[in-house]
């Protein structure tokens, strides 16, 4: 274990230490519990998932929109495709040894913008053979795709909160 010093309001402190009182254990040990059932709460890739689904109605509907429609539809989009990024850095920043960090964030973005000059390429193919809004049916598949990688790596890597308050 490691000490650490925290700064908390006197308020706060005096109901952790009436409730550490009622449950015969200490304030770190409370404190401990509480740290991991809150850790436990927040998972990344949950977020992540929660973030790309909620953009494939945007895209379906930029399949069939035109005009004013399409143009608040795809601001919509690209308001929540874009905030989705610092959760994606946090995941390449959890996935990465902290040694090679740099080399992972260096091969995620070559990849992320290699895939997206490739994409062009291939949305232009799928375009010429079929149409324009086919693509947009076609992202939206991929990222219910996305969404289904991110819920098992949600799965797989649930934050377990430890067996006791006196561990």
């Amino acid at each position: 274990m490691k000490t650490v010093q925290m700064t908390l309001d006197e308020g706060l402190v005096k109901e952790v230490d009436r409730v550490s009182k009622l449950l015969h254990t200490t304030r770190s040990a409370f404190t401990r519990k509480a740290l991991r059932e809150a850790l436990a709460r927040y998972n990344l890739e949950k977020l992540y998932a929660g973030m790309l689904i909620v953009t494939v109605p945007f895209l379906l509907l930029m399949g069939i929109l035109s005009n004013y429609a399409l143009f608040f539809t795809v601001m919509a989009f690209a308001f929540f495709h874009f905030s989705g990024q610092p959760v994606g850095n946090s995941l390449v920043a959890k996935y990465t040894d902290q040694r090679g960090r740099g080399l992972g964030f260096g091969l995620y973005f070559s990849a992320v913008f290699g895939i997206g000059s490739l994409a062009s390429w291939f949305s232009g193919m799928i375009a010429d053979a079929y149409s324009l809004n086919k693509i947009f049916f076609l992202l939206a598949a991929v990222i219910v795709l996305g969404f289904f990688v991110m819920l098992y790596l949600a799965r797989s890597d649930d934050i377990k909160p430890g067996p006791g308050l006196d561990d």
